[in-house]
């Protein structure tokens, strides 16, 4: 996954959904953010998985740990991007 984000530009799409359930009333959102990451040597990315920080991410990185080294630019909400991984 991450030899495929090298160097590229991606879109990571965060949906909600609430429902009233008195009145089964519903209201969805959806908001695209974009990253576009560095380009990563093997070597890096090899030392990256090493870490076990990109195991079982969304995407196989963490923006918000040692995966932000590789991102070059963020367009939209961080936390949308952000991997909730407890």
């Amino acid at each position: 996954m991450l030899k495929q984000l090298s160097g590229k530009r991606h879109s990571v799409i965060t949906g909600f959904t609430i429902i009233d359930t008195k009145t089964g009333k519903r209201l969805s959102r959806a908001v695209e953010s974009r990253v576009s990451f560095t380009k990563m040597t093997s070597r890096e990315i090899a030392a990256y998985v090493k870490t076990g920080e990109p195991l079982e991410r969304g995407g196989g990185y963490a923006i918000q740990d040692r995966g932000s080294v590789f991102i070059k630019k963020m367009e939209g909400d961080f936390f949308g991007v952000m991997d909730y991984n407890l």
